[in-house]
C-alpha cells in the first residue's frame, strides 16, 4: 500500500504513467457502471469478453486453412525473390 503522502484526499492513487486516474474503456466502463455493485459489473464484464474471445476461437478453427495460407505466403515469397 502506497504511503499516505502518495494518497490524494479521496483515498485514491494515481497512475505512474501520464493519466491522472485509471481509465477503463468506454463499453466496460458501461457495463460496470449499469451493475448494481462494481464487483459485478466486472465480472459481467470479463464474461462477455471470455465469451467474444471464445467466439473468436471457434471461428479460427472453422475458416483456418494452413494449407492455403502456407501456398500464399511462399508462393508471395517465391515472387519477391525472383
Amino acid at each position: 500500500m502506497p504511503a499516505a503522502a502518495d494518497r490524494r484526499h479521496d483515498g485514491r492513487v494515481p497512475r505512474a504513467h501520464g493519466s491522472r486516474w485509471p481509465r477503463r474503456p468506454l463499453r466496460h466502463r458501461l457495463i460496470v457502471d449499469s451493475a448494481a455493485t462494481a464487483a459485478e459489473g466486472y465480472a459481467t464484464s470479463f464474461q462477455i469478453i471470455g465469451v467474444l474471445g471464445a467466439i473468436a476461437a471457434v471461428l479460427v478453427l472453422v475458416f483456418a486453412n494452413p494449407e492455403r495460407d502456407r501456398k500464399i505466403i511462399r508462393g508471395e515469397a517465391l515472387a519477391k525473390s525472383a
